[in-house]
């Protein structure tokens, strides 16, 4: 109960050593005013984000923290949940105003084995796709799907793509994203769909979108 933020965030650090802290005492230091004891809290609460649902709604709540510090830590203390509100606050970190380099280098620190889900989530988002730091994020980030050696992520990706018409943009991005990282593998987008055994209708239906974009591309450069 000290006035000092000092005082705050010794007194939870001393209850850790101790063994002593709670969920309840960590929401209530999560929630604290001062942004150096709710960043530390936030740290201190990752052994108990998936035993803890209320704990865990006040350190998710923070991916729109006014404070840079604390956004920063929330982004890699997220990836100690596998709760799938855990990528619904990635992504929504991802999406801030303020987003930075460093913020999204954390973020991908955390992603762990859920790149596919946070592909998707972002694969419609437009207003994110085409800023210059998201572009560069998801263009890397399915860079990476496409070079696994196992093609499912990557057709996954691709089959939600054009599952209906889409925005011209968008898919240009994810193709030349797919491309690249297929090209890394030595494969490529041809090649990816027998592998991946895709039935010759889907193929036909793909490869008509393919043209489509490609002459959309040319009438943009003229």
């Amino acid at each position: 109960n000290s006035k000092l933020p000092l005082a705050r965030m010794h007194a939870i650090y001393t209850l850790a050593g101790l063994n002593a802290l709670t969920p309840a005492v960590l929401t209530a230091a999560v929630n604290d005013d001062h942004p150096d004891v709710r960043r530390h809290a936030i740290r201190l609460s990752e052994p108990w984000l998936d035993q803890s649902a209320d704990l865990f709604t006040a350190v998710a709540a923070h991916s729109n923290d006014s404070s840079p510090t604390v956004r920063f830590q929330l982004a890699f203390s997220l990836g100690e949940s596998k709760r799938p509100a855990a990528l619904e606050a990635l992504v929504r970190l991802l999406r801030h105003k303020q987003i930075d380099r460093d913020l999204q280098a954390a973020v991908m620190t955390s992603v762990g084995g859920r790149a596919e889900q946070l592909a998707a989530a972002l694969l419609f988002d437009k207003s994110y796709l085409t800023s210059s730091s998201g572009k560069a994020m998801f263009s890397q980030l399915v860079q990476n799907l496409a070079s696994e050696k196992r093609p499912d992520s990557a057709v996954r990706l691709l089959t939600e793509l054009f599952s209906q018409k889409r925005d011209p943009q968008i898919e240009r991005i994810v193709l030349h994203s797919l491309g690249t990282g297929l090209h890394r593998r030595g494969s490529s987008l041809s090649k990816l769909l027998v592998e991946a055994k895709v039935s010759k209708s889907v193929r036909d239906r793909l490869a008509v979108r393919f043209r489509e974009i490609g002459r959309a591309s040319c009438r943009e450069r003229v």
